[in-house]
């Protein structure tokens, strides 16, 4: 893709997530754009690590027009995330990370795409990454809550982050290359403060 879109001289737009950071705890600070990438990301991580790997790979391309999307907890019509986590919410019994309390990166999927169309069309967003995060201020249990709305609300039962990450490196390890249903970023991304601004693509995107 980035071999045509260099030949072809235009831009080319990378999705990736938020989930290239790494699990960063809510004391470490707001995380940009700028921060490094892969903080404590576990090589099993097959997720985390493609994406960073993809987004590395991207920049050794010179001259290459590129734009990079960070999407957050992507919700929606239709989407699979959307669909287990209702179905969770839905079920009675809740598992719930660490305090329950902490802020969610989630992103309507209308924002992303809002945001792949922006970032195609608009020249300063060349050679620049984009986090788009954030759409509602919904904590971990609020989700849930939203997502059982009309329903009884569940019960939740309390999960240790530590015990969360262990089942999600159990998870890893036994997928051998299968889709996973758990993972140590799914556990992060579930049981964390997520902050990550979404400054940039205002002020550039619009």
């Amino acid at each position: 893709m980035a071999r045509a879109a260099l030949a072809a001289g235009i831009r080319m737009v990378h999705v990736s997530t938020t989930a290239v950071y790494g699990p960063r705890a809510a004391g470490r600070g707001p995380v940009r754009e700028n921060a490094p990438l892969g903080y404590r990301v576990d090589a099993r991580d097959r997720y985390a690590t493609s994406k960073i790997d993809a987004e590395l790979r991207l920049r050794v391309f010179d001259g290459l027009d590129v734009a990079v999307i960070r999407p957050g907890l992507i919700l929606g019509p239709g989407g699979r995330s959307t669909a287990r986590l209702r179905a969770l919410a839905r079920g009675g019994v809740v598992p719930l990370i660490g305090r329950g309390d902490n802020r969610l990166p989630i992103t309507h999927v209308a924002s992303v795409v809002d945001a792949i169309l922006r970032a195609a069309e608009v020249p300063e967003a060349r050679g620049q990454a984009f986090q788009i995060a954030g759409d509602w201020p919904l904590t971990q249990r609020g989700l849930y809550l939203a997502l059982a709305a009309g329903r009884r609300p569940p019960r939740f039962v309390p999960l240790p982050y530590p015990a969360a990450l262990a089942a999600g490196l159990v998870a890893q390890i036994a997928s051998a290359g299968h889709p996973l249903p758990w993972s140590r970023s799914a556990a992060a991304l579930l049981g964390l403060d997520a902050d990550f601004p979404a400054d940039r693509a205002r002020q550039v995107l619009g």
